[in-house]
């Protein structure tokens, strides 16, 4: 995932970089370097573990939610 992608599933998912960080017990330092600008060349990808991090949280916010709808029924 390029890094103008995690900003897009942060703001997507209605998280804050330092949200995320907490979440992910990563320091913000760290998220912030990945899109810091090396030599004259932007850092292009986040690790591996980011695109799972994504999908289960996205999962995760789906079922909750689907809990709650099966609750009011």
């Amino acid at each position: 995932m390029d890094f103008s992608e995690f900003k897009n599933r942060i703001i997507k998912n209605g998280l804050t970089r330092e949200e995320f960080a907490v979440m992910s017990n990563t320091s913000l330092a760290t998220i912030n370097g990945w899109g810091a600008t090396r030599k004259g060349k932007m850092k292009k990808e986040t690790p591996e573990w980011v695109i799972s991090w994504f999908e289960l949280y996205e999962e995760n916010r789906k079922l909750k939610h689907a809990v709650e709808v099966m609750k009011e029924l």
